[in-house]
């Protein structure tokens, strides 16, 4: 059985990584397909298709926006790149003995003496976790598998949490749908008193018009034509596909196994209010009485109203 979700949810969680606390946001807004976006404050790496795969195993419809920030590192502010540093340590060894070989250059200390806290202030060697704006936080090669598996579990927590809120919305948005579905009905009810009747009060209705102007007509030729406009102001047809429209309504509404899954009900929901939209407005371009003109407006207003929340679910 099939569930409705609106297009629009807010959620957010939070992980502890080996890189720090990952704090995780989704905010999703009406879209005609399904558009994921990503931004955090770190470099997101081979990971990020990772993260928008899953959020597409969710989400079939919808502008997505999905905030990643790391915040802080749970053992020390500082995160040590260890590779980086292996490598200018490496680089001032080479300076060292190159220079050694060039013993001209006395003024050049070749002690090996180094300063620790210049070290740990060259570029690459420490990054801090606390870094905001428009700084990136490096990720230490050493603990980015780990961190890399934090991210998905966390980013799975916020998406399940996303879908409880976009459900909920949808349980909403439906039962509105629902109340608007038995306005129609009402509304039709008031068509189907008409049918009955509705030809021969056009003929009638005809017929006392000819008379008015006064003229002959050949009484088979007079016959012929009135039973053709009264003909062309018959809404039955109409009135029958209306009722077939919102009993598929209903189906899509309360979970209909035998459409295709990856088809997403709020597509379908759509295709059925464009078939309502053409079927009222022959209603009401045929409608010959007063009652019936004013519940063609009012089938109108309501399908108007019903096809707006519509765009609202995925």
């Amino acid at each position: 059985m099939s569930t409705i979700k609106s297009m629009t949810g807010y959620a957010s969680t939070s992980i502890e990584s080996a890189a720090g606390l990952l704090e995780i946001s989704i905010k999703a807004v009406n879209g005609r397909f399904c558009d994921v976006s990503m931004t955090s404050n770190f470099d997101l790496g081979a990971s990020e298709l990772n993260c928008v795969k899953l959020v597409k195993e969710s989400v079939k419809r919808g502008s997505v926006n999905v905030n990643i920030k790391l915040v802080h590192n749970k053992n020390s502010s500082f995160t040590l790149n260890k590779q980086n540093l292996h490598e200018l340590i490496d680089a001032l060894q080479q300076i060292a003995t190159e220079v050694k070989a060039h013993q001209a250059c006395t003024s050049i200390t070749t002690s090996g003496n180094l300063d620790l806290l210049t070290l740990a202030t060259m570029p690459g060697i420490l990054s801090s976790a606390h870094q905001s704006g428009s700084e990136s936080i490096e990720i230490a090669q050493e603990i980015r598998a780990d961190f890399d598996n934090s991210l998905i579990a966390g980013l799975s927590k916020a998406i399940e949490a996303f879908d409880q809120h976009r459900m909920s919305e949808g349980e909403r948005l439906k039962e509105i749908l629902l109340e608007k579905i038995t306005l129609v009905s009402e509304r039709l009810d008031v068509v189907k008193n008409n049918l009955d009747h509705l030809v021969d009060q056009e003929r009638q209705r005809i017929k006392d018009k000819i008379e008015k102007l006064d003229i002959e007509l050949d009484p088979e030729r007079l016959e012929n034509e009135v039973a053709l406009q009264a003909q062309r102001a018959d809404i039955a047809e109409e009135h029958d596909r209306l009722r077939s429209h919102l009993q598929s309504l209903l189906q899509i509404l309360n979970g209909d196994g035998n459409q295709e899954a990856y088809t997403p009900a709020g597509k379908r929901l759509d295709f059925m209010m464009q078939e309502l939209v053409r079927e009222s407005n022959t209603i009401a371009s045929k409608a010959s009485n007063l009652e019936l003109t004013q519940t063609a407006v009012e089938l109108k207003v309501i399908i108007e109203q019903m096809r707006e929340q519509i765009q609202n679910i995925e």
